[in-house]
């Protein structure tokens, strides 16, 4: 389904995406919700008009069934992730909780 030009694709090691990750060996790119809903208004709109279009023309839908868990540099799960509260949190309140945690 997706129709991409020549020399781009699933294994496209010298375009801008890989350039983003760098030399790191990430295979996904995570950005809380609660970040994301924090951006400019015309910025959510961006965003998620790329969104929309990838699907639309590309068919890069996320899978279903994944599941993202935070976890400390030890492998711990953190059990109460401040990036998770989307509803009632912020992207300070995060990053301070963070801090506070040594994370």
């Amino acid at each position: 389904m997706i129709d991409l030009k020549p020399g781009a694709g699933p294994h496209n090691s010298n375009g801008p995406i890989h350039g983003y990750f760098g030399l790191t060996r990430a295979s996904y790119l995570v950005v809380p919700r609660l970040a994301l809903q924090e951006l400019p208004l015309a910025w959510q709109e961006r965003f998620v008009a790329l969104l929309w279009e990838a699907s639309d023309k590309f068919g890069l839908n996320t899978p279903d069934n994944y599941v993202v868990s935070r976890r400390r540099a030890n492998g711990q799960f953190i059990p109460d992730d401040p990036w998770r509260r989307y509803r009632h949190g912020s992207v300070e309140r995060a990053i301070a909780e963070d801090k506070e945690r040594g994370l």
